[in-house]
């Protein structure tokens, strides 16, 4: 596994546990349940893209 995937997969396991807490709390900071949601929405993106490139390594070139 590339050191890139490895590390995004291990910031979306953090992120989604800060997530998962701040829900459980019993008045979750809207702001922090956004930020959350597009912080782990942008490391999903991420880490599909560098998936796409391990698969498909003739992309990088263009």
């Amino acid at each position: 596994m590339k050191a890139r995937i490895y590390k995004l997969n291990e910031y979306l396991q953090r992120v989604e546990e800060r997530l998962s807490l701040e829900q459980q709390r019993e008045r979750p900071s809207s702001y922090m349940l956004l930020h959350l949601k597009l912080l782990r929405l942008r490391i999903r993106n991420a880490l599909s893209r560098a998936m796409q490139r391990l698969a498909k390594p003739q992309l990088q070139a263009g």
